[in-house]
């Protein structure tokens, strides 16, 4: 994903990446987990390029964030300033995702 920031240019202002999908799924990613080292975005799996099933045409991978994260059927990268709410995020499940701090849910206001 660092190779896909620097190819679009992407402005310091810009803080996260939202991905797009196919089916109008939308996941958005703060930048620094996007450009995380491990972090990935999948065409191919064992050399062959993705299948419908396997989310054809490409999908992100990043392994510290829960799987809502990495969408499927992704055709969109936008990296925008400001948060907004995903599909899973606009229905309570938490903006970031981080599996080893539990981030599952959105804190409650009190």
């Amino acid at each position: 994903m660092r190779y896909l920031a620097e190819l679009a240019g992407v402005r310091p202002e810009a803080k996260w990446f939202m991905f797009k999908c196919a089916d109008g799924y939308a996941a958005p990613v703060p930048i620094e987990d996007a450009l995380h080292e491990r972090s990935l975005i999948v065409l191919k799996l064992n050399d062959e390029s993705l299948s419908i099933e396997q989310s054809f045409p490409a999908r992100p991978f990043i392994p510290h964030l829960y799987a809502w994260k990495s969408a499927k059927w992704l055709v969109l990268v936008e990296f925008i300033e400001s948060y907004v709410d995903g599909y899973w995020e606009a229905r309570g499940y938490h903006e970031r995702g981080n599996v080893y701090l539990e981030e599952r849910y959105k804190s409650k206001s009190t």
